[in-house]
């Protein structure tokens, strides 16, 4: 029987991005399971899900910030929309709540087929970089989303 991860091989090869992205973190490798998807997280301060989707052939990254708390119709859920407001606070990533769970994900897709894989490489480090400063202003603030943007695209690196 051919796996869901064989399938998506064969339409896009991941190996290189991941192998790449393994080194950068100090891993000796990273493989998708079953279901498309790998995480990585560094305890207290960043965690990355990285899934392939088959059917549109993109990588997607997923990164919790927090939950949004019961201000969801508030202050916080308006100063969300304003971070994505043309990503002025994003650089291109999108802010997103799981409706079930009710937290607030950094997400990002890119068609990897499309890219070399220095190119892929650097979006995922500038992805990373950019949750883990949501992170930590998200945490530093929990009941004072409002102030979390706009945020100015200097305040983040690369």
């Amino acid at each position: 029987m051919i796996s869901q991860a064989s399938i998506w091989s064969t339409i896009i090869d991941t190996q290189p991005f991941l192998a790449a992205i393994a080194g950068q973190a100090g891993l000796p490798s990273l493989t998708l399971n079953n279901q498309n998807v790998c995480c990585l997280s560094a305890a207290g301060e960043i965690d990355i899900q990285i899934e392939a989707d088959a059917e549109s052939g993109q990588v997607l990254l997923l990164a919790p910030l927090g939950p949004l708390g019961e201000d969801a119709s508030g202050s916080a859920a308006r100063s969300l929309l304003a971070a994505n407001f043309l990503f002025q606070g994003t650089r291109g990533e999108s802010l997103s709540l799981d409706p079930d769970s009710r937290i607030v994900f950094l997400c990002a897709a890119l068609e990897l087929a499309s890219v070399d894989t220095d190119f892929a490489v650097n979006w995922f480090i500038r992805f990373a970089d950019t949750a883990r400063h949501w992170r930590s202003r998200w945490q530093s603030q929990p009941t004072e989303v409002s102030n979390l943007v706009p945020l100015p695209m200097s305040a983040l690196r690369g």
